[in-house]
Parts: C-alpha cells; structure tokens; sequence
C-alpha cells in the first residue's frame, strides 16, 4: 500500500494538532504511575499496518503512531521494547518486562489477563481470487477451502458459529495471500486494513477482498492484572482522543473509510477514468512493441549496427522499468475500485469519501502520465544539442531506472548543484548513464553485493564539467580493464552480457567531444566522464 503514503503524522500531531490535556486520574492510578515513570510495552513483530518491528528495531505502524499521539496529547511516556516473534513478545508480558501488549480483545489472554477497551476496531473481510462475485455470508463458501491465520482472536468465534465448516490455518498473512493467489486454498478471512495492506505490499495482482463478513475484531492491549491500574490509565487515555485523530492514524496507513452516502455520477467518472488508464497503457506497450520490431529491421539495413544494438539493449531494459513503474499505481487503481465496490454495496460511500477517493487516483494516475511522458521523450531521438540543466537531466535517468533500482535494493546518490548546465544531446547523455547503471547493476548480482550504492558526483569549472560515477559493485577485473570500452569485451559470464554498452557509451562520449575513463576504487569502480564546456 504501497503503501505503498506518508509516515509522518506523528510530528505533526505533536507539533500542530494538539495541546496537553491533564488526564483525571484516581489515587490508586497516581500512584501507580508515580512508581512507573515509563510504561513499558512491545507487540507483534511483524503485523503490519497495525504494528511492526524493522530490522533496526524502531517500532512503527497504526498503533505506533497511535502511542506517540497519546504522548503528545496526555503527557503519558511510553518505552516500546522490540521482540523478534510473537512469543518473545507473550514472554515479556508474562515475565512482567513489559506492561502492557498489543493484543486483541477477544483474544484467549483474557483468561489469565486483563484488556483495555478496545483503541480500533477493523471489520473481518473476505478475500478471493480475481473474477470472484461478491460474497456476503460466509455460509455462501462452504464448499470452499477457506484459510485462517492460527491463533488470531477472532477465529475462535468464526469456529464456534460455522462448525459445520472446516477451516484451514496459516503461520501468517504471506503464506496465506500467497496460498490464496497459487489456488491452494479459496478463501482467506482476515481483518480488512491487515488483508488490503499485505495485497498492496506484496503486489498481488490476481487476488482482491470480495466482501465483508458479519464479524469485526477489536484491538487494545493485555495489562498484567498486578498492574490494574493502568488499564483505568488508558482508556482515560484513549478517550482523549477524538474521532477525527483517530481516521487520521488509520488512513496514514490503509486507504477505506466508512461513510454514507452514493454519488453515482463521481462512480462512473472513476470507473471511466481507469478504463482509459488501461486501455492507454495497453495501446502504448503494442505501439511500443511495433517500434521495437521496427528497429530491429532498420538496424539490419544500417551501417551504425553496433550503436543500434546498445539502442535496443536499452529498450529492453526500459520495457523492464515500465512494468515496474506502472505495476504498482495499476495495483492502486485496482484496490481502490474494489474497496470502493464493497463500501458502495454496504452503503458505506459519501461525498467525503469520494472526494478522498478521487484524489487517491489522480496521485496514481499522474504517476502514470509523468512516467509515461519520460519514457516517450527518451524513445524520441535527438538530433541537435541544447543547453539543459545536468540536475534535471539525471533527475530524468533517475525517473526511468527507479524501480529497478528499487526492486535489486540499491541506492543512488546524486551531488550536483543544480545550476550547472551543459549543451548536450539529451538522449545520447541518458543513454551514457543508463549504460552505467545497468552494468553497476549486474555487477551488485553477480558478485552478490549486500549493501549496494551508487553515487553520482558533478563538479564544473571555467573549462570543464566532470561527473564521476562510482560504486560498491567489486570493481573490474584486471585483466579486462584495459580493455573495457573495446566492442565484445565483457566481464559478466559468458550468455550473460554482450560487451556492446561501455562501447558504445565511449563512442557517444567522443562524439560529444568529451572523455570517458575507468578505474578500480576501494570496493567498487569509478568511471570519469569529462566535458568541455564549450
């Protein structure tokens, strides 16, 4: 959800939205409190959107940001201590290192433990494979392989209702979208923001949420019954916070709200909207693929055989990076229209929300245009050089490689003042840095490269404009770096690589008068590229 919009909410309620309020607390809480200076707290590792843990150990999601809104607004202090498994985090409440656990309310804690109200409450959806029809009663499904996630609280209570069904269970919500998409099993019941989350982030394109269930779960957090009260402590604590602030934390992080009224008109203005989005997208790959095979057959006929090969190396890299650059607000286009179908069939959608809505999709649809704009403008050739600006210009390389870059974890860092021009033929420069790029890129998989960077450096002169392209990639073997702008010389295995693409890049640095040289540095190579000014 994507995802992926957003993370900051928790500075700006704490700086703008909100003034301390002086909760009215009894004398046994007081004093509680006077003996727990801190109140100490962990989760569940991995539950996104509601909470998670990342590898450095900072706690984030809806609950997170929920914490931090209660500081700001109460004055309350928490400590949240990281756990690696669910089961670390019930062993730090039971051994009394934490005070408190995210946990849900119809969870089976309750025998041994008492719960705050509950702080959200999320309604338990329905998720199928794409086609499916609108489902509404889970008896509708019992001919269904339905998935559960064990040990959730609320699939007791599904149990006990439908025990003429059996159900299926999973460690986790990955293992059962993906159990879901393969067809090992039909149906998945999960919370709503859980489900829609993990689509978008795991960019599941054949599985969609198919309707609601007539259960909800409720979210608060387990307190040692020594520590009573701090349970009257939170919910004072919670009862600070108003509607509003609350559908702020959720929707930083899932994109349904639940209103009331229907606006046909702005329905189907949506629903045309996406249409075209497809179908533009769709008619641009074939026209794409036409001038592909267009190429092909030129090049054949031309005596610049070997600059058309690299031409087409690059287009087929840049076919990778369209699918990647228009995979993810496509996914967003889906989900919305399908969260907006489910909402619209329980007389869940207002004006509010469809104002919402549609902001949502022109961010995906103006992603798709920009996109789609430098894509076109690099595929249109140059002829004659202009004055750019060289941020911009690499901005503009930026754009087209990066999701790809995304997608192998690397990261690209660019150091130039932004006022530095040069006259150059836009393409042919692009077509330098992309060549770069792949090949850093190859380089980081090969050689099997964890932290992976690249770094762009532009200095300029009275005379001379120097980038310097360097990277953590293992550098080039010694035998072939002096023969690394050589046509056919290649380091990458053998079927892996054809040696045209620092070739040609030299040739297009010569032709612009500029030079183009190598060198091995600590961890990686750096190569040079030095223009004139003038």
């Amino acid at each position: 959800m994507h995802i992926f919009h957003w993370l900051v909410l928790c500075a700006l309620f704490s700086t703008t939205l909100f003034s301390s309020i002086s909760l009215q607390l009894n004398d046994k809480e007081k004093t509680w409190l006077e003996q727990h200076k801190m109140i100490k707290h962990t989760g569940d590792p991995d539950w996104l959107p509601f909470e998670a843990f990342t590898q450095k150990g900072e706690y984030i999601g809806i609950i997170s940001d929920g914490l931090n809104v209660i500081e700001a607004n109460t004055g309350l202090k928490f400590k949240v201590l990281p756990s690696t498994s669910w089961n670390e985090s019930l062993e730090m409440l039971k051994s009394g290192k934490v005070d408190m656990l995210t946990e849900t309310t119809d969870s089976y804690l309750r025998k041994n433990y008492l719960f705050t109200k509950a702080f959200l409450s999320n309604s338990i959806v329905i998720i199928m494979r794409t086609r499916s029809s609108y489902i509404d009663n889970i008896e509708q499904l019992r001919d269904k392989k339905i998935v559960m996630i064990k040990d959730y609280g609320y699939v007791h209570k599904i149990e006990e209702k439908y025990k003429n069904i059996h159900f299926y269970k999973v460690r986790n919500i990955q293992e059962g979208l993906e159990a879901i998409a393969t067809g090992k099993y039909d149906v998945m019941l999960v919370t709503m923001a859980l489900g829609s989350y993990a689509i978008h982030a795991m960019q599941l394109s054949n599985v969609q949420i198919v309707g609601k269930t007539e259960f909800t779960t409720q979210v608060g957090f387990a307190i040692n019954p020594k520590d009573k009260p701090l349970v009257g402590i939170l919910n004072k604590a919670f009862d600070s916070l108003d509607e509003p602030t609350k559908q702020a934390i959720l929707s930083n992080w899932i994109t349904h709200k639940y209103v009331e009224k229907i606006d046909y008109k702005m329905i189907w203005q949506v629903a045309i909207i996406s249409f075209l989005i497809v179908t533009a997208v769709l008619l641009w790959t074939l026209r794409l693929k036409r001038e592909i095979r267009r190429r092909i057959k030129l090049e054949k006929e031309n005596q610049e055989m070997l600059v058309q090969q690299a031409k087409h190396a690059v287009l087929g890299e840049m076919m990778d990076a369209v699918a990647h650059q228009w995979k993810q607000p496509l996914n967003a286009i889906t989900m919305l229209n399908e969260l907006l179908i489910l909402e619209e069939k329980d007389g869940f959608v207002s004006d509010k929300y469809l104002k919402q809505y549609k902001k949502d999709m022109d961010i995906q649809i103006n992603h798709l245009l920009t996109t789609l704009s430098e894509f076109r403008s690099f595929f249109r050739p140059d002829k004659e050089p202009e004055k750019v600006k060289l941020r911009d210009l690499i901005a503009s390389v930026e754009l087209l490689v990066k999701d790809e870059l995304m997608k192998d974890s690397i990261i690209l860092s660019v150091h130039c003042d932004p006022e530095i021009s040069i006259k150059v033929i836009k393409n042919e420069f692009k077509h330098i840095l992309l060549n770069l790029i792949s090949n850093s890129k190859d380089a980081f998989i090969e050689n099997d490269i964890k932290e992976r960077k690249i770094s762009i450096t532009v200095t300029q002169n009275e005379d001379e404009t120097i980038i310097e392209f360097r990277d953590n990639a293992g550098g080039i073997p010694k035998k072939i770096l002096p023969h690394i702008f050589e046509a056919n010389v290649t380091s990458k295995p053998e079927g892996k690589g054809s040696g045209i693409g620092l070739y040609m890049s030299k040739q297009i640095a010569e032709k612009m008068s500029a030079k183009l040289h190598v060198q091995n540095i600590a961890k990686g190579a750096m190569f040079t590229l030095i223009m004139k000014n003038n």
